[in-house]
């Protein structure tokens, strides 16, 4: 009985409304060193959705240290950023933190200059 009622219980929870951000996409994905990336999810602005208050970051990452993107413009539904000619080269992952709380991560792939060597 007491089986039963924890996979009620979990199966509940798993329904559960979360508020904090999400990540949809980037694009363009990949990226070069300072090209400018449009990134989509939702309640990127937290619980409140008023982004004047939130404390809104933008980290590039799988690991520590992670880089702090530039953000140029950050809306509920879509923030702006360019890559930093810092960040490293190659697959990598995405996250925003606002008031705390973290995204889900989305995969994101950093590219060499067009240029090349």
């Amino acid at each position: 009985m007491k089986a039963g009622l924890a996979v009620l219980a979990a199966a509940a929870l798993a329904g559960c409304y979360d508020t904090g951000p999400h990540l949809d996409s980037a694009t363009p994905n990949p990226a070069f060193h300072n090209d400018v990336v449009t990134i989509s999810g939702s309640n990127l602005c937290g619980d409140s959705g008023a982004c004047a208050g939130a404390a809104g970051t933008v980290d590039l990452g799988i690991n520590p240290p992670f880089v702090r993107m530039p953000v140029t413009s950050y809306g509920d539904g879509t923030i702006t950023i360019v890559i930093p000619p810092v960040a490293p080269v190659g697959p990598t992952q995405l996250t925003v933190t606002v008031n705390d709380t973290s995204s889900n991560a989305i995969a994101f792939e950093v590219k060499g200059d067009p240029a090349g060597p």
